[in-house]
C-alpha cells in the first residue's frame, strides 16, 4: 500500500491592489454571472497545461537561493533529468523518483522553466457586455461571452505593466478550437523587479525568503543564481515544508519515492464590471499539484 507523504500545490496570484475586489462570480448553468460592481475573480475548469521539471528535490535545510547555489548542498536531487509535464483534466502523470539517502528532511523544492502554457475558456453569462483584449496582445478589444488569454505571449505580473492591453480575447460564440496559451513568470507581482518572495497565498507577502513560510519563490538565472533583472530569469524555484507535519524521514524501510502530477481546476479570470458593462483584464492559470508517494 502506498502512502501519502506529501501534496504540492503551486498557485500564481495575482496581487492586485487597485481596484480592490468588490464584485462577486457565481458559477452557473448559463456561465460565469457577476454580481455587484468593481474587481470579481471568477476560477474555472483549465483544459491542459504544459511545463517543464528541471529539478525536484529533498532538503534537509531551508534552500535560501539567496546564498547561491550553494543553498542546495543539503538536498537529495529526486530527478535524473529534466523532463515536460503535459497535463489534460482528469490525467495523472506518473514517474519513479530517484530515492533520496536515509535521512529527515524538511523542505521539498521543484525547478521548471520560467514559461507554462495552458489551455482554458471562461463562459459568462447573458446579461453584461464582455470586453477583451486582442489575440496578439497589441491592444485593441474584442467583445462576447467566451473568453480566453491571449496567443501572445503574457508576464504574470501584467497587472502591474505600464498601460497593458488586456491578456484576454473574447468572442460572442464559442471558438471551434481552443488557443495554446504561453504566461512567463519573469516578475513576482511588483511594480519593480521581485525575484524573492514569500508566503504568496497570503495577503501580507514579503519580498524576502522564510524558511518558516508555507512557500517560496526563486526567480534563478541559468546558473541557479537569483536573478538580478527580467532577461536573465530562466527558471522559477518553488520550496515548501516536506511533509505533513514539516518533515519527511527516509528509512531503511522506504523503498523508493513515487512522484505523480494531475491538474486541479485552475483557470482565473480577473473581471472589472460598472454600469453592465465588464472587461476580461486576465485570464492565466491558477494551480497545479504534484504529490510525492512511499512505495
Amino acid at each position: 500500500m502506498k502512502k501519502g507523504l506529501f501534496i504540492f500545490l503551486f498557485v500564481l496570484v495575482v496581487a492586485i491592489n487597485s481596484p480592490a475586489q468588490a464584485g462577486v462570480c457565481t458559477d452557473t448553468d448559463d456561465g460565469f454571472s457577476i454580481s455587484g460592481a468593481g474587481m470579481s475573480l471568477c476560477v474555472g475548469d483549465l483544459d491542459r497545461m504544459i511545463y517543464r521539471v528541471h529539478e525536484l528535490g529533498l532538503c534537509s535545510s531551508f534552500p535560501d537561493m539567496a546564498s547561491g547555489p550553494s543553498a542546495l548542498s543539503s538536498c537529495e536531487v529526486l530527478t535524473a533529468s529534466q523532463f515536460d509535464v503535459d497535463l489534460t483534466i482528469g490525467k495523472r502523470i506518473d514517474f519513479d523518483g530517484v530515492r533520496p539517502r536515509n535521512g529527515s528532511y524538511r523542505h521539498f523544492y521543484r525547478i521548471v522553466g520560467v514559461d507554462t502554457q495552458f489551455v482554458g475558456l471562461m463562459k459568462f453569462a447573458d446579461g453584461a457586455t464582455y470586453t477583451g483584449g486582442t489575440l496578439d496582445g497589441e491592444g485593441g478589444t474584442t467583445s462576447g461571452r467566451y473568453c480566453q488569454a491571449p496567443t501572445a505571449e503574457f508576464s504574470a505580473d501584467h497587472f502591474f505593466q505600464t498601460n497593458p492591453s488586456d491578456a484576454s480575447v473574447c468572442s460572442a460564440s464559442e471558438p471551434d478550437t481552443r488557443h495554446l496559451s504561453t504566461v512567463k513568470a519573469d516578475n513576482l507581482f511588483s511594480n519593480s523587479f521581485a525575484p524573492i518572495m514569500s508566503n504568496i497565498f497570503d495577503s501580507g507577502v514579503t519580498l524576502s525568503a522564510n524558511s518558516e513560510a508555507d512557500q517560496n519563490f526563486f526567480l534563478l538565472d541559468a546558473q541557479y543564481n537569483v536573478a538580478t533583472e527580467r532577461s536573465e530569469v530562466e527558471y522559477i524555484m518553488m520550496t515548501t515544508p516536506a511533509g505533513e507535519n514539516g518533515e519527511l524521514t527516509i528509512s531503511n524501510q522506504t523503498g523508493g519515492l513515487d512522484i505523480g502530477f494531475s491538474l486541479t481546476d485552475s483557470l482565473n479570470a480577473y473581471v472589472i464590471c460598472a454600469g453592465g458593462s465588464c472587461t476580461v483584464e486576465q485570464v492565466m492559470i491558477n494551480a497545479r499539484t504534484l504529490s510525492i508517494n512511499e512505495k
